[in-house]
């Protein structure tokens, strides 16, 4: 994977759903970039096989944590563990999502609520927890995955888009309006739209 010229040696990033897919690579590219990196998946076996990647590919330090990220108490045990075993935290990627193929009038309370928790929630939750250590240490980025069918909607896919709207939305609010709150010691934010993918 060929990644931009910059470095981040001596920094530490969190990223959510990275056992495979987006979350995977942009591990992959925090490392290759000079970025310790924890993992956060429900699925133990494919980020240790990632971390045992990273660490053979790159020489960083790659810890792998299973989380249910709709959780928060599972998050602030991950993130405690994390911040605990990493020394800091300077970077959190919050990528963990999902999509559900379901017409709109087809939904049930059960798909809404798995998705709005899975997508929003945990970004939500994961930015308080990451940025009450970076306001500790008056520093940090905080990076969110969202989609571009979150801003433009695709009216020929079988999917909820709402969600990745709110998490638009969220984002925008917490780097502009909700600055003061979110943001008092001047950690940046981002936000990425990647496309669909196969």
């Amino acid at each position: 994977m060929n990644v931009p010229t910059f470095n981040l040696d001596g920094q530490t990033a969190l990223v959510t759903g990275a056992g495979r897919g987006i979350g995977k690579a942009i591990a992959i590219g925090l490392a290759q970039s000079g970025s310790d990196v924890v993992l956060v998946s429900r699925t133990m076996k494919e980020i240790e096989e990632t971390a045992a990647y990273i660490y053979e590919q790159t020489g960083r330090k790659a810890l792998a944590l299973t989380a249910d990220v709709t959780s928060r108490e599972q998050l602030e045990e991950t993130f405690r563990e994390a911040i605990s075993e990493m020394g800091s935290l300077d970077i959190l990627v919050n990528n963990a999502g999902m999509n559900i193929r379901t017409p709109a009038l087809e939904v049930t309370d059960e798909q809404w609520e798995t998705i709005m928790q899975t997508n929003l929630k945990s970004a939500f939750f994961a930015s308080q927890l990451a940025g009450q250590h970076m306001k500790e240490r008056g520093t940090g980025k905080i990076i969110n995955i969202s989609s571009v069918g979150g801003a433009y909607g695709f009216a020929d896919r079988r999917r909820i888009w709402r969600d990745q709207s709110c998490v638009n939305s969220y984002d925008q609010s917490a780097r502009t309006g909700m600055g003061k709150v979110w943001n008092p010691c001047q950690f940046s934010r981002a936000m990425v739209f990647p496309n669909t993918f196969d």
